[in-house]
């Protein structure tokens, strides 16, 4: 299992594609690998992390997160009070999900010890 976190700015007078998403993983009822990839549009008018859906956030807060614990370069440059700020948004939506409480719980807990 892998995750990557990119984070690159945009040229707001682009067009076309900003890049390419390819995700390998095993299909589970054939048990072949399959690979899939899509282009990622620009989009001049993409909302916001804030303003974007709660499955986009969860995503994101969970990418960030993670480079957070592993100290990554990026990682440094998120803060844990803003990453719980987020999360606590995230709460209303995913209400019956264990591992979404868990993952905000941790988010918290981390967040509070590093004050």
């Amino acid at each position: 299992a892998g995750v990557a976190l990119y984070h690159f700015q945009a040229n707001p007078e682009g067009i076309g594609p900003v890049g390419e998403v390819f995700v390998r993983f095993k299909d589970m009822v054939t048990g072949k690998m399959m690979e899939r990839k899509w282009n990622i549009p620009y989009d001049n008018n993409a909302p916001r992390l804030r303003e974007s859906t709660s499955t986009m956030q969860l995503a994101a807060l969970s990418g960030m997160f993670a480079e957070k614990l592993k100290a990554s370069p990026i990682g440094e440059a998120f803060i844990l009070e803003e990453i719980n700020s987020l999360s606590s948004n995230l709460r209303s939506h995913f209400k019956n999900n264990e591992r979404v409480s868990d993952l905000i719980q941790m988010i918290q807990t981390a967040s509070n010890l590093s004050n």
